[in-house]
């Protein structure tokens, strides 16, 4: 579904709606037809709480570019529509926050895919530190969604890696 800046809220509206999404654990038992990855990036220079509070106020997301409608920073039970920025448009990638993990040595949230979003899946983000090294970790379990991106499948496994890429990216420049 394509949004306008004039539509975004609605985009959102609906999406709070949708009530049928895959659960967390599919990070450690992907179903049977779904790929997984996992990516990591070292963040030189930041501080935990730094990164942390740019993840779950989505402006590692922003930062990646893409256009973010949310309530606010990621909580348990939000919804939260991604754009994927096409010119003026975008297309809505509808998501729900799972979980939030907020702990002294970790930072992040795992949010389900939603009715509308071009793939079907779950996914984490994580900012840790360990031994005083900051990494950030996306990982993911996925299929593509919709028709179009189930006939071209080439497709929209290089969207996915090509955003993931522009995540880690952001998370470096933090």
């Amino acid at each position: 579904m394509l949004m306008s800046p004039r539509t975004r809220g609605r985009a959102l509206e609906r999406a709070r709606a949708s009530s049928v999404y895959p659960p967390a654990s599919w990070l450690t038992d992907p179903p049977a037809g779904y790929a997984s990855l996992r990516v990591s990036t070292d963040i030189p220079g930041v501080a935990l709480a730094e990164a942390g509070a740019a993840l779950l106020g989505w402006d590692l997301h922003r930062a990646a570019g893409l256009r973010v409608v949310a309530a606010g920073p990621a909580r348990t039970g939000d919804t939260v529509v991604v754009g994927v920025p096409l010119g003026p448009l975008a297309w809505a990638a509808p998501c729900r926050v799972l979980d939030v993990i907020d702990e002294p040595n970790q930072v992040g949230f795992t949010y389900a895919t939603l009715r509308g979003h071009p793939e079907h899946g779950v996914e984490r983000f994580t900012m840790t530190t360990t031994s005083g090294r900051l990494t950030c970790v996306v990982e993911a379990v996925s299929r593509p969604s919709p028709a179009l991106a189930r006939a071209v499948p080439v497709v929209a496994d290089a969207a996915q890696r090509f955003v993931t890429r522009r995540y880690l990216a952001a998370a470096r420049a933090l």
